[in-house]
C-alpha cells in the first residue's frame, strides 16, 4: 500500500462498484450472445429438419413413381401365359377355319 488513497474506503468502494458494473455488463453481453447463438442453433435445426423432410417426401414420391411404373411392366411369366393363350386361341381359330372350309367344300361339292 504505497499509495495512501488505495486504502481509503471510498476509493475502494468506487473501484468495487466499477468492477461490479464491468462484470455485470460482461455477463449481460455473454447472456445476449448465448441467447443469439441458441436462436441461431434452433433456426439451423429447423432448417435442417425441413430440408430432411422435403428430401424424404421427394424420395417417397420417387419410390411411389417407380412402383407405379413397375406396375405397368409385364413379367416374363405374364408374357409366357399370354403367348400360350394366344397360341391356343390361334390354334382353335385355325381348326375352326379348317372345319368351316371342309364343311363348305362338302356343301359345294356335295
Amino acid at each position: 500500500m504505497d499509495n495512501p488513497t488505495d486504502a481509503d474506503p471510498l476509493v475502494l468502494a468506487e473501484k468495487i462498484a466499477a468492477l461490479d458494473r464491468h462484470v455485470t455488463s460482461e455477463f449481460r453481453g455473454l447472456r445476449e450472445l448465448l441467447k443469439s447463438q441458441r436462436e441461431s442453433d434452433q433456426l439451423a435445426i429447423k432448417t435442417a429438419l425441413d430440408a430432411s423432410q422435403e428430401l424424404a417426401a421427394r424420395h417417397n414420391d420417387l419410390i411411389r413413381h417407380g412402383e407405379q411404373k413397375d406396375a405397368t411392366y409385364a413379367l416374363k411369366e405374364d408374357t409366357k401365359r399370354l403367348e400360350a393363350w394366344q397360341s391356343r386361341l390361334t390354334g382353335g381359330m385355325v381348326i375352326l377355319a379348317v372345319i368351316g372350309i371342309s364343311n363348305l367344300w362338302k356343301i359345294w361339292t356335295g
